[in-house]
């Protein structure tokens, strides 16, 4: 390849502006750092926490260049060159006419020198204003690089290069016949020699542009060449290849990596190259692989390195996660930040290790320290398992949230992982719980921004016994008291043992109860025994070394209540009743007096409560009453009474009953009225009555005082059909009923008297009933098996009737024969066999 022409229309510029066009004596003056593109800044220590982010109007693909003073001059694609101030606050913004994709460079007199897709390249004073601008010809899309001599080097693609003088003349111009790269920085080796991609190959021209020498690779060099310590020059081709060439222009040596590079390659204080392909790499200065670092995606940004050798590179491995990544100097990460859009951007480091970085959103990230004026303590001892508040204070305020890392150096104190700081704060409060301790602990809290570290001290005491108390001064004797003992604060991992005593011996307790881990109290029970007379006792809970007592009376046992079980009965029922005590019967028992204020309602004298126990029963007997009666029942203990009732009322029909729910008309049975109690003096009467007339029943009954129960004589009488009829009883407005059928009569039997007879001759057969044939009488079918015996088809029962006769006539026969006779009522048939002999 060969540069066509080119053109010098300067021939020197005064010593004085030499001085002033030289690099700014700032942490990162220009792209890369420094004219060599070696990428390596003086400060360190960020530790991946946002300081500040500020929005422009349109992405940010440029990187950033910081002034003297800590100015942060960013690029944005609108138009813009923003003046940002150490605080995240804007100092000023400076507009073009089109986009800015490139970073620019600062001069030691803090001039900031500007590329713009306008063709311009503009020199702009600290202030903001226009110094000059120079105009290309083409849109400028190179960072900008300053010479030693002051000389400002501009590419404007496809095939312009520049040299423009400090005073914004030119000095001169190249043409190139193939497309220079469209985003670079011209590097520049300490004898002047500048460094310039053009297609496929480096070019290395001489401070009058002429070329010294260039070197071909195998495809496109998008990136800028860079320049280690010993002069080897580096550059990354799109062919895959990292080459290592001499000062002169021959290959040193070439490394393969796993895709295009399309990076400007970064050199460590060690030699060590650093770049990003298909990932990222660290090269020795010999050529061989040291480390790799997947970052899942073609790395479009440069890398820059930190003072303390920390790699930081911005990768975009999907379409959601954009990340600014910390490599620790032996290929692991220090930390990850997810930025909200791709960034192609190198990152500039800040004299406070403070990571600038734009990204496709519009934003500049400031991600690093601030420093740290103090940190303090609500109260600096604390019980363990109780709370603390810490408070950190900031040297200064930002416009923007800022995050502050905490640790502590024992897990007896926790504390959060951050605790952040809103807008213009300087302050910001953090909780601190703490664990429970058998020890006193003394733990260090840290808050850290990258370098900037502060601590306090808190000291942790074990929880020490502050009260024992009952949850009654006095119980009854057998009853259990409840005591608590507490402490100051959780008690640490296996417990706190507290040690309990008595003085009493008719007062028990454990000799020691533990307050489990993590609780500040427990309960624990006290026994008494049950006494005639009232004593006292002395508690005492001991824990290092810390003693409290309380004091339990136990008095006598007293009369609870008096109950009964049904509270309701009829009279005659039985009830049952208990009495129950509040402690429990001393040796030989307690009996408690009854009384009933009835005669209807009887109980014993006494009830005895045995010894130990806490209740006891009794039977309450009741008798018929004719007017529910409303009664009570006393018990008394010493002077203490307790009193229930319990509802007499009068006992009403509950059952109506027949001996037998089935009967032949005529016959007669016995019926009972039955109570669900008793009667009351005087009797019951029950009036009786039967729905129909076929069964006769006395209009009442009387069940006698003090009975359940009376019976009474049910008569009926004979039907032609099966019939059915209820039976009522009532008594003080209650019915009870039964159901009652009365059978007609049927054939009982049919007998021939005598059974066998010569032919010719008669007898006479008799058909009984079961019961006397009804009102209206009763008609009996007759028939014979033969002709030889001959009877009537119908014999009659007169009412009240059970049997009748009819006679059988026999015809002469030649030999013997039977006959059989059979009578028919109903479906009810008789049969009877007639022997006629010759």
């Amino acid at each position: 390849m060969r540069i066509l022409r080119v053109l010098t229309l300067a021939l020197a510029v005064s010593l004085s502006a030499l001085s002033m066009s030289q690099l700014a004596n700032s942490p990162w003056p220009k792209f890369m750092q420094n004219g060599k593109n070696s990428s390596q800044g003086s400060g360190e220590g960020s530790n991946g926490m946002l300081r500040w982010n500020y929005s422009t109007t349109a992405p940010i693909n440029a990187s950033a260049a910081i002034g003297s003073d800590g100015t942060v001059y960013v690029p944005s694609s609108d138009n813009n060159l923003y003046a940002i101030n150490p605080d995240g606050t804007l100092k000023w913004f400076f507009g073009t006419g089109r986009s800015l994709v490139a970073t620019p460079a600062i001069g030691a007199d803090g001039t900031v020198y500007l590329g713009s897709a306008d063709y311009n390249v503009y020199a702009i004073n600290p202030d903001g204003s226009q110094k000059w601008k120079f105009n290309t010809g083409e849109a400028v899309t190179s960072s900008i690089a300053l010479a030693p001599d002051g000389t400002v080097y501009a590419a404007s693609p496809p095939s312009s290069f520049n040299a423009i003088n400090p005073n914004g003349t030119l000095k001169w111009h190249i043409d190139t016949s193939f497309p220079i790269a469209t985003y670079f920085c011209p590097a520049i080796g300490a004898d002047g020699t500048i460094y310039v991609p053009i297609s496929f190959s480096l070019f290395a021209l001489n401070p009058d542009g002429t070329t010294k020498w260039s070197y071909q690779t195998h495809n496109v060099i998008w990136g800028s060449a860079s320049i280690s310590a010993d002069g080897s020059v580096y550059v990354g081709s799109t062919d895959g290849y990292l080459y290592a060439l001499n000062p002169n222009g021959t290959l040193k040596w070439s490394f393969k990596s796993g895709g295009a590079i399309q990076v400007t390659p970064a050199v460590g204080a060690d030699g060590t190259v650093y770049f990003g392909s298909d990932r990222f790499y660290a090269v020795g200065p010999n050529g061989t692989l040291k480390w790799t670092f997947n970052t899942g995606t073609i790395l479009s940004a440069s890398p820059a390195i930190g003072a303390d050798g920390t790699i930081y590179q911005g990768a975009n491995p999907g379409p959601d996660n954009h990340y600014i990544y910390a490599i620790n100097p032996d290929g692991t990460q220090k930390w990850s930040y997810q930025v909200g859009q791709i960034v192609n951007a190198t990152a500039a480091i800040g004299a406070d290790g403070t990571v600038y970085v734009g990204d496709e959103d519009w934003g500049l990230y400031a991600i690093g320290t601030y420093a740290i004026g103090g940190i303090s303590l609500s109260n600096p001892t604390v019980v363990g398992g109780t709370t603390s508040t810490g408070t950190v204070t900031l040297a200064d305020s930002s416009t923007s949230a800022r995050t502050v890392a905490l640790s502590t150096n024992s897990l007896s104190a926790l504390v959060p992982h951050s605790v952040t700081f809103p807008p213009n704060a300087t302050t910001a409060t953090f909780p601190i719980s703490t664990t429970p301790v058998p020890a006193s602990t003394v733990v260090t809290i840290t808050a850290s921004s990258g370098a900037s570290n502060v601590t306090t001290h808190l000291t942790i005491s074990p929880p020490l016994l502050t009260s024992l108390s009952l949850a009654s001064n006095s119980v009854a004797g057998g009853e259990t008291a409840i005591g608590t003992v507490s402490l100051n604060g959780p008690a640490p991992i296996g417990g706190t043992v507290v040690t309990v005593s008595t003085n009493n011996k008719s007062v028990m307790a454990p000799t020691s109860v533990t307050i489990s881990a993590g609780n500040a109290s427990t309960q624990f029970s006290i026994q008494t025994t049950p006494g005639a007379s009232t004593v006292t006792a002395t508690i005492t809970v001991t824990a290092g070394g810390v003693s409290e007592a309380a004091t339990l009376t136990v008095v006598p046992a007293l009369l609870a209540d008096i109950t009964m079980s049904p509270v309701t009965v009829y009279g005659g029922d039985l009830s049952t009743g208990s009495v129950s005590l509040i402690g429990a019967a001393p040796k030989g028992g307690l009996a408690i007096k009854l009384t009933s204020n009835s005669s209807a309602i009887v109980v014993p004298g006494l009830v005895t409560v045995s010894s130990g126990a806490q209740s006891a029963k009794f039977n309450v007997t009741t008798f018929g009453v004719s007017t529910d009666l409303q009664g009570s029942i006393t018990a008394k203990l010493g002077t203490i009474s307790k009193s229930t009732s319990i509802t007499v009322q009068p006992a009403v029909l509950e059952v109506l009953s027949v001996s037998n729910n089935s009967i032949t008309g005529g016959l007669s049975i016995t019926g009972k009225v039955t109570l669900n109690g008793s009667a009351p003096k005087g009797g019951l009467v029950a009036a009786l009555s039967s729905a129909s007339g076929t069964v006769q029943i006395p209009a009442s009954v009387t069940i006698p005082s003090g009975k359940s129960s009376a019976t009474f004589i049910v008569k009926t009488l004979p039907v032609a059909t099966d019939t059915s009829t209820a039976l009522s009883a009532k008594a003080n407005g209650t019915v009870v009923t039964t159901n009652l059928s009365i059978v007609a009569p049927s054939l009982a039997s049919l007998k021939l008297s005598p059974a066998a007879v010569s032919s010719g001759k008669s007898t006479t057969g008799t058909v009984t009933l079961d019961a006397p044939a009804p009102t209206s009488g009763l008609s009996v079918s007759l028939a014979s098996s033969s002709s030889e015996a001959t009877c009537p088809t119908t014999i009659s029962f007169p009412a009240g009737k059970t049997s009748t006769t009819f006679k059988i006539t026999t015809s002469k026969v030649s030999s013997k024969s039977t006959a059989t006779i059979t009578a028919t009522l109903r479906s009810t048939t008789k049969t009877a066999l007639l022997a006629i002999n010759p």
